[in-house]
């Protein structure tokens, strides 16, 4: 039987507006990950995408971005020890990251952004998040 509805937090963000201090704000094995890429683009959205990821989560828990305790849980996604439960998903050039903070009540799975909309919510984020938080 469902609880009812639960409040989740959506933002989407371009990935080709990264910050000049994204780097560093990532672990030293995040920064090894990135530097991995063939790609100069593909290092550049993992690094942008992380550093949003870190940002995001640690202004849910009070701690700076660069001592957010991430994880890799064995499926190789990151995870946060004690919540809130997130999914972060990357594709086209698009980060799409949602949070909710009830563990035992709603799972986030195969969440994507829509490669159709790249190019409108890149105009409208403008670099910036766009989140989104369902009315109660």
């Amino acid at each position: 039987m469902s609880a009812g509805p639960v409040a989740a937090e959506l933002c989407i963000r371009s990935l080709d507006d990264g910050a000049e201090d994204d780097r560093a704000l990532l672990s030293a094995a995040e920064r090894d990950r990135a530097d991995r890429f063939l790609h100069p683009r593909d290092r550049l959205h993992f690094t942008a995408a992380r550093a949003g990821l870190r940002r995001r989560l640690a202004g849910h828990i009070g701690v700076h971005p660069a001592a957010l305790p991430l994880r890799t849980a064995p499926n190789g996604k990151p995870e946060l020890p004690g919540g809130p439960i997130f999914n972060l998903s990357h594709a086209a050039g698009l980060a799409a990251l949602a949070v909710t903070p009830a563990a035992d009540v709603w799972r986030l799975h195969d969440f994507r952004p829509a490669p159709e909309l790249a190019g409108a919510i890149a105009v409208m984020s403008r670099g910036r998040d766009i989140a989104v938080t369902p009315r109660r």
